[in-house]
């Protein structure tokens, strides 16, 4: 399905670093309002919503603020796509790949690309991307690109177990040149259930053999 249409927002920044003698500073306090016009394709033919063995889906968003009521002019590309591959009954491959770029003025915060910890942010819907063995949102930058691969093991119904491996590469400025060595990666092993309220899984995740490793736990769908 494609959709285009006009979204407006009006957002307010006030971050704040707290010393350690307990005074808050602000460095940042801005009010303002975006008005966007977007496109926005999707297509999924996964064979279930959670922990799918085949099928691909993709999304594709290209948004542009426009107009006076913007109080910055920036444009915003974002492709999201993953598949996964059946190679026995009980086995299949999984693959992903993200690219996002941003053209234009200076974007808010909350605009830019973030990869890191095991969980989206609602407001950075599109845009905060899991990697493995890093801290939340450990990297960001107004451009991304994000890999994954991995197996997925349906052991017994409703129960699965995988391996994934990912890596992200965040910058300030484009380029269609890919420098491996600007990629920050890591693997993560996953053991997951279909229960009544959602997907339930568990996931150790680590940047190498040394560490450090995180164990995390996540109930439900991510609204």
């Amino acid at each position: 399905s494609s959709v285009v249409g006009v979204r407006a927002e009006l957002f307010d920044i006030d971050p704040r670093i707290v010393g350690s003698s307990g005074v808050s500073f602000d460095f940042l306090d801005e009010t303002s309002s975006l008005v966007f016009a977007e496109a926005l394709l999707y297509l999924d033919t996964f064979d279930s919503v959670s922990f799918p063995s085949r099928g691909a889906r993709i999304t594709g968003r290209s948004s542009l603020s426009v107009g006076p009521l913007s109080s910055s002019t920036f444009g915003q590309h974002v492709i999201d796509a993953a598949g996964r591959i059946p190679v026995s009954s009980n086995v299949s491959l999984m693959g992903r790949v993200v690219v996002g770029r941003t053209v234009g003025g200076s974007t808010p915060v909350h605009y830019r690309f973030y990869a890191g910890g095991p969980f989206p942010f609602e407001m950075l819907t599109g845009r905060q991307f899991l990697l493995m063995g890093h801290e939340l949102q450990e990297v960001a930058g107004s451009n991304l690109r994000a890999v994954w691969a991995g197996v997925q093991i349906r052991v017994r119904k409703d129960m699965y177990a995988g391996a994934v491996w990912n890596a992200a590469s965040a910058s300030e400025s484009w380029s269609w040149q890919v420098d491996s060595a600007e990629f920050s990666g890591g693997v993560g092993v996953i053991a997951g259930i279909r229960t009544v309220v959602g997907p339930a899984q568990v996931m150790l995740t680590t940047r190498g053999p040394d560490g450090p490793y995180e164990l995390h736990l996540t109930v439900g769908h991510f609204f």
